[in-house]
């Protein structure tokens, strides 16, 4: 590391001290030198050979079960040691065993035992001094010696009780050193299966590092080379001029052709045959932009003084005037001129810059910008614009496809042509989207912005004709003909629209620039977009913030993102009665208890409901009985008619006018009856002549239900015999 920091110190030094060079390639080539050395060590494979070793394991298996035997539980490392090196593991080894020494001597009975053998060996001496006769014998034979074989005898017994005493009197595990011997044994078994795992890790991750820095400097032990550079642009002078003499033998061919000339006539297909084989020279540019950027990164990281050297610069064909941020993205189109594109429409016309919408040899679509730079101003913005774009990176600003001189005093940028148009024309043709659309929009644009105030710049120029649509409807920020440097002196006039334009900059008592100008912008953007919407509170709220008159009260970009606002609400959802699957609670139904039905399900309920048999009742006035088991309330038949299809809709019309045409016919039958019964009563009949009469009139001369015995007022099916309410 600290050769690293000494060669980029070094790297800053030779950009204005060149004796510095050498040094600087000395100190890289050590560097290297270093780094390739230590990742041949092969320290990292030993600890990973230690690790797989069979006897590693076999150590740390002994471990254990010594563990489980003195100290008489399980195994727990976690508890008794953290991670430890080899020296600590030594060290708790060697007070393990020191202690268990200094336990063994305060539990040693080597002295009793010495006393034992002692008395022991005097008995065997008396013994030795009477013979081998028995005791009895000798009792009888020498009476005077019973006395002194019973002393020793004595004594030889009091030796053991001595040692019985002391081999009982104490418990030796009480003061076993037992944490000792568990620190040691948790030391070896965490060393060998926690230390060296991490430290080959360790290791692991080192070399990782020394492996990317290593691939960082070897390539500058090599300068950049120019030659490819070289080729690709004899190449291009040489199509160039050849191009150049070919256009003009066809011009001249054509023109001979016209007065007459038959041979220029049949020159001409040759001429023009040799003149497609050539190409246009977009490609080969395109190819030298990108070895150019190549060789200039190449420099940049590794011999910065070459890019102060003009001679160098020059061998690349390059102007000391380009900004070298733009060929080392390789952005720079040296050979390429607007005759290469196919102008497809004019997009704007003012003095100074024209804006085309323009298609490449290769078929895709470019917005083309051409700066008249013999204007002091426009050449301004022109490299100003390329120099800032050239620096971000984001999905919501435009970005720079090429640039390049059309002649001394035109310069052209190329950038993306966005087919959604821009949000003006979207605003003013979609004044019914919804609410999601246009907070994707939003939140997109500030997005935008953001990533343009993070870089230090402001647009200066935020309004809805310069914000572009991609594809999905995300927005990209464009037009950065005002942009300027944030908080610095104003080095351009303002040409932003006075409707977006912040008050402070409306007075003209400014000459700086600060973000909240854009944010101002903005605030009049988002009125525009939601002027066709019943904005919510949250977002009127915003607007309101980002068009006040005091800049400091206006939130920033990030902040604006931040806002309740753009705070999307979790979908409420719902699981159908019918099907069980969840869906969203707006795509279905509900009974007042919340018994929701989908819409797929409550379309086939409908249609069930409109054939004969069917266990889905719909009532009279269009509305359902609730799906849901043990629920007797209703699903309003608005409700249904608002979630069903057109033509389950119908299918539920058909339903309410059958109920309709029932109770009609149900109501004219009892006026009949009633009619016919007040003419029986009329004609002074007999009771028996009127149920005559009755039996006659309902059985006989009408077909009735054979199960309701109601009369069949339609007879479509009828031989079914069954009426619709059965």
């Amino acid at each position: 590391r600290e050769e690293a920091h000494e060669l980029t110190a070094l790297q800053e030094a030779v950009k204005t001290d060149s004796e510095k060079v050498p040094e600087r390639d000395e100190a890289r080539r050590d560097l290297v030198s270093g780094i390739q050395k230590a990742l041949s060590g092969g320290i990292e494979g030993q600890l990973e050979k230690l690790q797989a070793d069979p006897m590693t394991r076999a150590a740390v298996d002994s471990c254990h079960r010594l563990w489980e035997e003195i100290l008489n539980g399980p195994v727990d490392v976690d508890g008794a040691v953290a991670q430890v090196t080899f020296e600590q593991v030594q060290e708790a080894t060697h007070a393990a065993v020191e202690s268990l020494e200094s336990w063994e001597t305060r539990h040693d009975t080597s002295a009793a035992r010495k006393h034992i053998e002692a008395a022991i060996d005097a008995l065997d001496e008396s013994t030795k001094r009477l013979g081998i006769q028995p005791t009895f014998f000798m009792t009888l034979r020498h009476p005077e010696r019973t006395n002194e074989l019973a002393n020793e005898l004595e004594t030889v017994q009091q030796a053991f009780e001595a040692e019985l005493r002391t081999l009982t009197s104490v418990d030796p595990v009480a003061d076993a050193p037992l944490e000792d011997v568990r620190r040691a044994l948790a030391s070896i078994i965490s060393f060998y299966t926690r230390s060296v795992t991490n430290e080959v890790s360790r290791l692991q991750t080192s070399v990782n590092e020394l492996t990317t820095l290593l691939s960082l400097h070897v390539p500058g032990l090599t300068a950049p080379s120019t030659s490819r550079v070289a080729d690709i642009m004899q190449n291009l002078r040489q199509s160039g001029r050849r191009r150049e003499r070919l256009e003009h033998d066809l011009r001249y061919a054509r023109e001979d052709a016209n007065d007459g000339d038959s041979e220029a006539q049949a020159r001409i297909p040759g001429l023009e045959q040799e003149l497609a084989q050539i190409g246009n020279v977009y490609k080969l540019d395109s190819e030298l932009r990108k070895e150019r950027a190549r060789v200039l990164r190449h420099a940049e990281e590794h011999y910065p003084e070459l890019l102060c050297d003009q001679n160098w610069i020059r061998s690349l064909g390059m102007n000391a005037s380009v900004p070298r941020e733009l060929s080392t993205l390789g952005l720079w189109l040296t050979n390429t001129k607007r005759g290469d594109f196919e102008i497809v429409a004019e997009l704007a016309s003012k003095p100074g810059k024209s804006v085309f919408k323009v298609r490449d040899p290769d078929g895709r679509i470019f917005v083309l910008k051409s700066f008249h730079l013999a204007n002091d101003e426009w050449s301004s913005r022109f490299y100003r614009q390329v120099a800032v774009l050239a620096q971000l990176d984001s999905a919501y600003i435009v970005r720079i496809q090429g640039v390049f001189m059309q002649d001394a005093h035109h310069g052209c940028i190329l950038s993306p042509y966005y087919s959604g148009g821009d949000l003006a024309a979207w605003i003013r043709d979609n004044p019914h989207a919804d609410l999601a659309t246009r907070r994707r929009i939003a939140t997109g644009l500030l997005s935008g912005l953001h990533d343009l105030h993070s870089q230090g710049f402001v647009h200066c120029d935020v309004k809805p004709e310069n914000v572009f649509l991609a594809l999905g409807l995300s927005p990209v920020l464009g037009d950065f003909d005002g942009v300027q440097m944030h908080d610095v002196t104003m080095t351009q006039p303002m040409q932003a629209t006075i409707k977006y334009m912040a008050p402070e900059l409306r007075v003209g008592n400014v000459n700086k620039v600060e973000s909240a100008v854009d944010l101002f912008s903005a605030g009049m953007v988002l009125a525009d977009l939601y002027k066709y919407l019943k904005a919510p509170e949250a977002i009127r709220s915003l607007i309101s913030s980002l068009q006040s008159s005091d800049p400091s009260q206006r939130p920033t970009a990030l902040q604006a993102m931040r806002h309740e606002a753009f705070q999307v609400e979790p979908v409420k959802t719902a699981s159908c009665a019918i099907c069980l699957d969840v869906y969203p609670a707006d795509e279905g139904v509900s009974c007042t208890d919340g018994h929701f039905t989908c819409e797929n399900c409550l379309s086939m309920s409908v249609r069930a409901a409109a054939q004969a048999q069917s266990h889905a009742k719909v009532l009279r006035d269009g509305s359902m009985c609730c799906v849901a088991p043990d629920c007797d309330l209703v699903i309003l038949g608005r409700s249904i008619a608002a979630a069903v299809p057109d033509e389950d809709f119908a299918a539920l019309l058909d339903v309410v006018r059958a109920h309709f045409e029932r109770d009609a016919a149900t109501v004219q039958e009892r006026q009949l009856r009633d009619r016919v019964d007040a003419a029986l009563r009329e004609h002074e009949l007999d009771p028996t002549t009127q149920n005559h009469i009755r039996t006659i009139q309902d059985e006989t001369l009408a077909i009735s239900c054979p199960r309701c015995w109601a009369v069949f007022a339609d007879f479509d099916g009828c031989c079914a015999l069954e009426c619709a309410a059965c």
